[in-house]
């Protein structure tokens, strides 16, 4: 067999992820995809903070299994979505309107998140914090960057 043909051979077959590290939030939409329900599914940027989309914000398990304190929310209240308007009992949300453009200026919105989750570490260094905006992508990866 040529090295080709070995190795597409080896290669998965889409949807499969055997030997393949996917993260917490392609692991969810992958279940969707596979007929499951959609559950919460975010990536830990550290022992303290997580960053994910709306689907793990709006799932009270994932919250609660996760030990999340606080959530900063990076768009408004949007019935839409679950996670744009659902608020956990015990948890801390912070919500700040930010838009999905390119022309937006998320600095404001950014720093106060960032001052939301330093007032959470500062009272209690075992606070967990979730960082989502819709899909996990833009708005919140740029708060967590600048964490």
């Amino acid at each position: 067999m040529s090295a080709a043909a070995a190795s597409a051979a080896a290669e998965p077959r889409p949807f499969e992820t055997a030997n393949v590290s996917i993260s917490g939030y392609a692991a969810a939409a992958l279940a969707l995809l596979r007929g499951g329900r959609l559950e919460g599914a975010a990536d830990q940027v550290d022992a303290n903070v997580f960053i994910g989309g709306y689907a793990a914000a709006s799932d009270p398990n994932f919250i609660r299994r996760m030990g999340i304190t606080r959530v900063v929310k990076m768009f408004g209240d949007d019935k839409p979505y679950p996670g744009g308007y659902r608020r956990l009992r015990g948890v801390a949300y912070a919500v700040f309107p930010a838009l999905d453009a390119p022309d937006y200026d998320i600095r404001g919105d950014a720093v106060n998140a960032l001052r939301f989750i330093k007032e959470g570490l500062d009272a209690d260094a075992r606070v967990r914090v979730l960082v989502h905006c819709r899909s996990g992508v833009s708005r919140s990866s740029t708060v967590v960057l600048l964490y």
